[in-house]
């Protein structure tokens, strides 16, 4: 494998399309490494959650050689198209299956090798909160929405939040036992920080570590370039 791409401070909250491609290519790179250091098969049935349009771990699973089956789950349309549209690309000799629902109500095979998220548990929370016209225009494009849209869905939603965080929880603990390995990263988001915005990071974290307390769930090592290895949670060992 290549030498790690560099970490470029606010490449996070890049709006050009040259940032935006170099985040997504450091982030598949950092999902290669720790893919690779742990017990990944390379053929194997894999689940994705939220991926937001975006197709960062599609990148790192190129890196390491997959072709085997994902299951792609997003609720939003255009997002899970752009999704697995660029899967078709990345991964030739893979199976993609679309699945436009969310978590809790997605439908999946009773097993699988691994689940894997990358940044998914703001969007699930604030997700959890929206319904039709609000849950399509927050999730169209929001990154890039001036954050002045961004803070008033956060601020409009703030009595909601903590049910919202109790659910997401309870969807991801639903499917983690079905799992061999579970993979999560839920960084700190440049875009909100710069803009001032802390409630998807604070809400996000908080359930990720009730996830780790509840599985026993672990972080990547060696720590494969990560700059903040807490807010990364490896789960092994569940589905029995």
């Amino acid at each position: 494998m290549m030498a790690p791409l560099t970490y470029l401070r606010g490449s996070n909250a890049g709006s050009t399309s040259e940032q935006k491609d170099y985040w997504n290519a450091y982030i598949g790179d950092i999902w290669a490494r720790v893919l690779q250091s742990l017990d990944f098969k390379k053929d194997g049935v894999i689940v994705e959650v939220a991926p937001g349009g975006t197709d960062k771990i599609g990148r790192g699973l190129r890196q390491i050689g997959w072709a085997g089956t994902m299951y792609v789950v997003e609720p939003h349309k255009d997002s899970l198209e752009k999704t697995c549209a660029a899967y078709s690309v990345l991964l030739p000799d893979a199976t993609i299956h679309p699945v436009m629902a969310t978590l809790e109500n997605a439908s999946l095979p009773q097993r699988y090798d691994a689940i894997v998220a990358n940044h998914p548990l703001d969007d699930m929370i604030i997700g959890t909160t929206l319904k039709g016209d609000d849950f399509a225009e927050f999730f169209t494009d929001h990154y890039a929405s001036p954050p002045s849209k961004t803070t008033l869905f956060w601020n409009k939603k703030r009595p909601f939040l903590s049910s919202a965080l109790d659910r997401t929880v309870d969807a991801w603990s639903a499917v983690i036992p079905r799992a061999k390995l579970t993979v999560i990263a839920q960084y700190k988001s440049e875009f909100f920080s710069a803009n001032g915005i802390t409630e998807p990071d604070y809400f996000a974290y908080k359930a990720l570590r009730r996830l780790s307390a509840r599985f026993n769930g672990t972080t990547p090592s060696p720590t494969n370039g990560i700059q903040d290895k807490e807010r990364w949670l490896v789960i092994t060992d569940v589905a029995r």
